[in-house]
């Protein structure tokens, strides 16, 4: 009986020790795989784009490149983020073209995180949006126009039934 409470006691206390302990040796599996993304998915040739990313070692650094060419760096913050401002080179063809970050992970494994960004010609944004969100003032200028066209039709009518009644 003392040997199996002793054996109880033990198993109990080893279980408390192992499970006071998990929590410090947590690690996530899989690890994260890290984000990329671009504030626009469109951006004219020569025109800048902010990228925000997460994954990398804490204090990092963060290598950028436009397709193959550098883009300039930036270092990780404490909990692995970045963000930086990425030029798109002006003689850039339009199309689909990417931006790479490549940075350590926290174990220390190189990580290559990637965003695709669509580039336009410079001098091909979009056009400005002029002229009236609502079209409430057209509908108003119609109906008074109908309103108009109908009384002159009316006074016509009247005009034409009064001279035939002479």
């Amino acid at each position: 009986m003392i040997l199996r409470r002793a054996i109880t006691v033990g198993a109990a206390a080893a279980v408390a020790v192992l499970a006071s302990q998990a929590g410090a040796f947590a690690v996530q599996y899989p690890p994260s795989s890290g984000t990329l993304t671009v504030s626009g998915s469109t951006v004219a040739a020569g025109g800048s784009v902010t990228i925000s990313g997460s994954g990398c070692a804490a204090g990092g650094a963060v290598a950028l490149q436009f397709d193959t060419s550098s883009a300039g760096s930036t270092t990780a913050s404490g909990t692995g983020s970045f963000s930086a401002s990425v030029t798109v080179p002006s003689g850039t063809s339009a199309g689909s073209h990417t931006i790479t970050a490549t940075c350590n992970d926290p174990t220390g494994a190189a990580r290559v995180l990637s965003a695709s960004v669509t580039v336009t010609s410079a001098g091909t944004a979009p056009l400005p949006r002029t002229g009236s969100g609502s079209s409430v003032p057209l509908a108003l200028v119609g109906g008074a126009l109908l309103l108009v066209g109908a009384v002159l039709a009316m006074a016509m009518y009247r005009r034409r039934s009064h001279a035939s009644q002479m």
